[in-house]
């Protein structure tokens, strides 16, 4: 059929050492010019800032002075922008975040990939390096894997610790002490990594070389490891805060606690598909503005990530397999939350790029013909690799233009406006929590109230929702999008409609308007245009309009 061998390892002086050592490169390289193109700073990155800065300023790890709240995630997240911050002079989150990112993300994305790298430079096969290069390739045009590392989100830590560890369970013999190192960094990156860790432990357990009464005892001698890592984290949050369990955990969950048991699976189940083709979609692809294609290809990529380790030609792919079951697990994990916010997408993505490339070069060696089974795996991937390419690049598109005209443009100048216009005592109830919250400087009520226990007591135990919450805590000020307003709001809250009166409206919808096509373009104008409302008391207040 096809009879040119294609193969990295003819090129002349293309060794291993010069595969790592240029793909090192480009994994630095991609990332930073990510960041200096879209000046990406996400929405949930101003939510934990707040923390750290709280924390530099002697106020405590807290979002509200006087208040031990746990609203933050990942301690690793806050407590490394924080000696960012602490720094560069505790002046400027513009400057934090840069050294955040030059210091721990860019780095540990660069580590993530080596380590993918690694897991298959090891290999020697009839395919000699192409494996190794493909997926480099694929991993550096993940395109949530490179914005979330660098927009302020936690994930190259959990990229490179998740890599390492996989790394070093691939391997006959297991370092458990430095498998420990990795799970306990893994857990001070989002303690959800107990789900991955266990992931590993049972993927391991069944594809992995070490021997199994040998691999117990290696894991055993890791968790003992990662126990003495995350304990003092664990013992001092429950001290501070009267619980280990993050607030921001306890309020997603309070979303469907009503579901009961029965209703979770059912979620779970319903949501599978879903999530499962989502992890190589573009950012919220439930919003239009994609070619239908996109979703075709992420669904396949999924699918085949998914379901690998149960096909039988995949036998001898041991390594691949072990990926796959953990894409398996994770996928359901994914399924069983409330809603799979995209930044928890990243280590499934690059676990599924290690099964992608892997497996179809297992499978590839059952053709006949010995040239396709050179050729053909390189002709897939390439065509893999140029359609993630195209993803990355109209994502870093639509990131810039929401940087521009809805974080910097509409959220942040909610927020100073809310600065200028209320008094220091006035509490706002809000959803869109980061920008809003941290440049307002004002007491928030967030919904589903990720640092407002209050919300989450009235949601979980009053079985209140988003327009009924508002009733009860009477805030002086309310923040709601478009669609919040006109479709959750004025129909559902007698309360709310008598009650609020809008005082000014942030709009970029006329802006976004005049830019021709933009990928994705609905997940901008869901963000773009917000009404400020205020509780009436003496008289009306005036209404206005920002452009």
């Amino acid at each position: 059929m096809l009879k040119t061998k294609i193969t990295v390892h003819g090129i002349k002086g293309f060794t291993k050492l010069r595969i790592l050592i240029l793909f090192s490169c480009l994994f630095v390289a991609v990332p930073l010019a990510y960041s200096l193109y879209t000046g990406h700073m996400w929405e949930d990155f101003f939510i934990t800032f707040k923390y750290s800065k709280n924390l530099c300023e002697g106020n405590g790890l807290v979002y509200e002075k006087g208040e031990k709240v746990h609203g933050f995630t990942s301690p690793a997240g806050t407590l490394l922008p924080a000696f960012c911050y602490l720094v560069t002079g505790a002046d400027s989150f513009e400057k934090a975040i840069w050294l955040f990112r030059i210091l721990f993300c860019i780095p540990a994305f660069a580590a993530a990939g080596v380590f993918v790298l690694s897991v298959f430079l090891k290999d020697n096969t009839i395919h000699k390096l192409t494996p190794a290069v493909f997926a480099g390739l694929l991993f550096i045009a993940e395109a949530k894997s490179v914005m979330f590392s660098v927009n302020g989100m936690e994930t190259a830590l959990m990229l490179f610790f998740l890599s390492w560890s996989f790394y070093l369970m691939s391997r006959e013999k297991i370092n458990w002490l430095q498998n420990g190192i990795a799970w306990g960094g893994m857990m001070w990156t989002r303690p959800d990594s107990c789900i991955y860790i266990a992931a590993l432990a049972v993927a391991f357990f069944m594809f992995g070389f070490e021997r199994r009464k040998t691999f117990i005892v290696s894991i055993l001698k890791s968790s003992a490891i990662t126990a003495i890592i995350y304990l003092p984290w664990f013992l001092w949050a429950w001290h501070y805060y009267g619980s280990p369990v993050p607030n921001t955990v306890i309020a997603k969950e309070g979303l469907t606690a009503s579901a009961g048991l029965f209703g979770a699976v059912k979620h779970m189940i319903a949501r599978l598909p879903h999530t499962t083709s989502w992890i190589y979609a573009p950012v919220y692809p439930q919003f239009d503005g994609w070619n239908p294609l996109v979703y075709v290809f992420s669904s396949i990529v999924g699918i085949f990530a998914f379901i690998y380790w149960i096909v039988p030609y995949s036998a001898q792919d041991r390594i691949g397999k072990a990926a796959s079951f953990i894409f398996f697990l994770i996928s359901i994990y994914f399924a069983y939350m409330p809603f799979p916010f995209p930044w928890y997408f990243p280590p499934a993505a690059m676990l599924g790029i290690i099964v992608v490339v892997r497996g179809i070069y297992t499978l590839s060696k059952h053709m006949k013909k010995e040239e396709n089974r050179v050729a053909l795996p390189v002709l897939c991937l390439f065509g893999v690799f140029i359609l993630m390419l195209v993803n990355l690049l109209l994502t870093s598109y639509q990131m810039m233009l929401q940087q521009k005209y809805i974080e910097t443009g509409t959220r942040r100048p909610i927020g100073e406006w809310l600065k200028n216009n209320t008094a220091k005592t006035d509490r706002i109830y809000v959803e869109a929590l980061g920008y809003i919250g941290y440049f307002s400087e004002r007491k928030m009520l967030d919904f589903p109230g990720l640092v407002t226990p209050e919300v989450v007591k009235l949601v979980k135990e009053d079985k209140l929702n988003y327009a009924s919450v508002i009733e009860r805590l009477k805030p002086e000020w309310v923040v709601a999008r478009t669609e919040d307003y006109y479709f959750k709001l004025l129909p559902n809250s007698t309360y709310f409609r008598e009650n609020y009166k809008v005082v000014i409206v942030f709009d970029a919808i006329d802006k976004l308007d005049t830019l021709g096509y933009i990928p994705g373009e609905w997940y901008l104008m869901y963000d773009s245009y917000y009404y400020v409302l205020k509780k009436r008391e003496n008289g009306q207040p005036l209404q206005g309009k920002a452009k």
